[in-house]
């Protein structure tokens, strides 16, 4: 009996942590265009859910290590709600990735005071000052990209995999066609 209330609060809990997910998910819909373009919008998102995510995936692991007949009824089960979050997060997580770098080209063109420098024109000083921050800004973001990846857990990653790897893999293309230049 006491195995059974323990197993019901932890599928409570599960419960709970998926409809956190989900609710960090239908806010991010809802968010106007204007917030989602804030500095760190996406890595707060990406790291929050990544976090849930962990904390839900652990719940499950302890799960699978009950041998109960009575959680087969509980709506976790029978509405499969794990495989439901899982689905959802994995395509999350992507977006959320992809969206990133997005936000980091848009805010390239901002001048430190201020000044908008997409109409600057092209001299042979700006062409290598502009190539070396953007290639330092692609490294930067590969790190980053590379680092998350390693923080995710293993199934997730092997969902995201897919997604990111042919990203990442044109950007190391790119940067080994770019070193190869002479400047």
């Amino acid at each position: 009996m006491a195995g059974s209330s323990s197993i019901n609060a932890l599928l409570a809990k599960q419960m709970s942590l998926g409809e956190e997910i989900q609710s960090l998910i239908r806010n991010y819909k809802k968010d106007s265009a204007q917030r989602k373009s804030k500095l760190g919008y996406f890595e707060g998102r990406l790291c929050k859910l990544q976090y849930l995510w962990n904390a839900f995936t652990d719940g499950q692991n302890t799960i699978k290590t009950r041998n109960e007949k009575t959680e087969m009824e509980h709506t976790y089960f029978k509405t499969n709600f794990f495989v439901k979050i899982k689905t959802l997060v994995i395509s999350y997580i992507g977006e959320f990735i992809q969206k990133l770098p997005t936000i980091e080209n848009d805010t390239e063109n901002v001048h430190v005071l201020g000044k908008d420098t997409r109409h600057v024109t092209a001299s042979p000083e700006n062409s290598d000052a502009e190539f070396d921050s953007k290639l330092q800004e692609q490294r930067q973001s590969m790190d980053r990209i590379e680092e998350i990846i390693q923080n995710l857990e293993r199934v997730t990653r092997n969902g995201i995999n897919p997604i990111i790897l042919p990203y990442l893999t044109l950007m190391k293309k790119m940067h080994a066609e770019m070193n190869q230049v002479d400047m």
